[in-house]
């Protein structure tokens, strides 16, 4: 506040608070005018939320009688432009407006806004606006995000640790953080249904100054908060994408080599699509890398869920996981393992063939790394998949066989484990042709159980 304080008194002509939508620009504004209102001789305020400008402040309540302008014959276009117009012949100084929730559209109407010194113009929009000075609004750090979650929540059954975790996972974001601490107070949710609130949309019928009154439920609000009507098809094609990768700041060479446009004409390019993303508050930016916030991607993937075919990062991601052991070296695939999990969380439920080829690449790192846990929980699903898509004689079974036995032996289960790479071997014996290189593979595999189950019952 100070800060705003400073540049609207520095003769700023307007001063734009800018952020992600519910990172709490509104709030700060209404705070600005709370604290310095003694300041200033008039003050107005226009919200603006039907993305029409003039509609918008034409139908601000009790604006033209207390600027004494008479719409009778005029139409609308003139009356607005006398709106704007008008505060300027007040030579009373110094006053405040504030445009609330603006888009790039009002810089049209730059001209014809009051100056400075007589006027200060405040505007709180989630789009970078040309030729207004822009007052970046950050992220909470993680204390004051705590804080801010024990402001609303006033009970003993989550401590500090938790709500840490809490908070993390909505990515410190100002208007969850507050509507999950409001939601556990009044419902008395328990610590592990607030970590899934946003995936499984929980019961909120809490009240939000945001909003001005009580929203049902966490993450269908959320939704109304970030709608995708004013994205065009290549923009929401890349969200899509990015909704599918890890929540980390990507850079650009990374992005250029996993998202590919759609054949259009009319596309812009990659790069293009990112500066626009990220001047409207979709993607945030930092040293020519993009990320898009959890929250945001918990939305895209809720109103405009990817399907197998449009997810052109899953054969990507897949053949980055591969793994040839004639000539790779594991540790270059431990980076792509976050994407791998990304992938996964969002087509959580499906036993689609590439999804099992994707659980097995994974897995295998996963076993090079000694997450032996992780990798069998994929291959357990993987093989389930399998046997439902090819059969229990397949190769592509007997792939997913060998894979789980080499995992259950690492854990110790070698009963299960001789049987698993016994079945592998039988069907490719059976399907392949004899001294195939895959034979020779899978007869390794379970002879080397077998090794290992002597060692084990001799000592």
């Amino acid at each position: 506040m100070e800060d705003l304080h400073r540049r609207l008194f520095d003769n700023k002509q307007v001063v734009l608070v800018n952020g992600l939508g519910g990172i709490g620009k509104t709030t700060l504004a209404q705070a600005y005018l709370g604290r310095y209102l003694e300041e200033y001789r008039h003050t107005a305020w226009f919200s603006l939320i039907t993305n029409d400008i003039p509609s918008d402040i034409l139908n601000t309540e009790a604006i033209l009688d207390n600027l004494n302008i008479n719409a009778e014959g005029k139409d609308a276009g003139t009356v607005f432009k006398e709106i704007l117009t008008r505060p300027q012949q007040i030579n009373e100084k110094p006053c405040l407006l504030i445009f609330d929730n603006a888009d790039t559209s009002l810089a049209k109407w730059y001209d014809y806004l009051p100056h400075q010194p007589q006027w200060h113009i405040l505007v709180t929009s989630r789009e970078q606006i040309e030729n207004f000075d822009l007052k970046g609004l950050d992220f909470l750090s993680e204390d004051d995000a705590i804080a801010l979650f024990l402001t609303h929540y006033r009970r003993d059954n989550l401590d500090r640790g938790q709500i840490r975790d809490i908070v993390i996972v909505v990515d410190l974001h100002t208007l969850t953080t507050e509507i999950l601490a409001k939601t556990a107070h009044l419902q008395r949710t328990r610590p592990h249904e607030l970590m899934q609130a946003i995936k499984n949309d929980i019961k909120a019928n809490v009240y939000v100054r945001h909003k001005g009154d009580k929203i049902d439920s966490v993450t269908s609000y959320l939704c109304t908060i970030f709608a995708l009507s004013k994205l065009d098809r290549a923009e929401l094609w890349v969200l899509k994408q990015f909704a599918c990768l890890p929540p980390e700041f990507q850079s650009y060479d990374l992005l250029k080599e996993l998202i590919e446009i759609p054949p259009d004409s009319d596309s812009p390019s990659l790069s293009e699509i990112l500066e626009t993303l990220s001047s409207k508050g979709w993607l945030l930016e930092n040293i020519d890398s993009y990320k898009m916030h959890r929250i945001i991607a918990v939305v895209i993937r809720k109103q405009a869920p990817s399907d197998m075919s449009e997810s052109q990062l899953l054969e990507i991601i897949t053949e980055k996981l591969e793994i040839d052991q004639t000539k790779d070296n594991p540790v270059e695939k431990f980076p792509w393992i976050p994407y791998g999990h990304a992938l996964l969380a969002v087509f959580p439920l499906s036993n689609e063939p590439a999804i099992s080829k994707l659980q097995n690449n994974l897995a295998l790192v996963l076993c090079d790394l000694g997450d032996y846990e992780g990798a069998g929980g994929l291959l357990e699903k993987a093989l389930a998949s399998d046997e439902k898509n090819f059969g229990k004689d397949h190769p592509n079974t007997a792939r997913s066989y060998s894979n789980l036995a080499t995992v259950l032996c690492n854990l110790g289960d070698y009963e299960r484990a001789l049987s698993f790479s016994k079945k592998s071997v039988e069907i490719f014996k059976k399907c392949l042709p004899e001294g195939h290189p895959n034979i020779k593979i899978v007869c390794k595999i379970y002879d080397g159980i077998k090794q290992q189950i002597s060692k084990v019952s001799t000592t």
